[in-house]
């Protein structure tokens, strides 16, 4: 079982959009590359010091934890505005209309300090 204060990175699907389970694994493949190349913008910007870096690089150093959660329009809507949220954009090529946001990603976080309607989704 997953220690309340682990850090995970979290990917948040809209389970409206029904996506097959390739689509669903790709788009949470361009979850963690959007993450981790905001995460190498970040650092260069502003220094490995910033809270979040060290986050991420302490997220480094264990297994890479990820939990996949699905959301209802309602929630997925919540999700999309909440602080930290990487929004991956599909370009639409065979499953979704272009422009359909099918994920959500967020830089790892412990456990406990997720947002509650994140803590109360259930896995995809």
């Amino acid at each position: 079982m997953m220690r309340e204060n682990q850090l995970v990175m979290y990917v948040v699907i809209p389970r409206s959009l029904k996506m097959s389970a390739g689509k669903v694994g790709a788009t949470c493949g361009h979850a963690v590359q959007l993450m981790m190349q905001d995460y190498w913008r970040v650092k260069e910007a502003q220094g490995s010091d910033r809270v979040d870096c060290r986050r991420m690089l302490e997220w480094f150093e264990t297994s890479y934890p990820k939990i996949i959660l699905g959301a209802h329009d309602d929630e997925f809507r919540v999700i999309r505005h909440l602080d930290g949220a990487i929004p991956v954009v599909d370009i639409g090529l065979k499953e979704v209309v272009a422009g359909s946001v099918t994920a959500v990603g967020f830089w790892p976080m412990q456990k406990i300090n997720a947002p509650t309607i994140i803590q109360e989704l259930r896995p995809l």
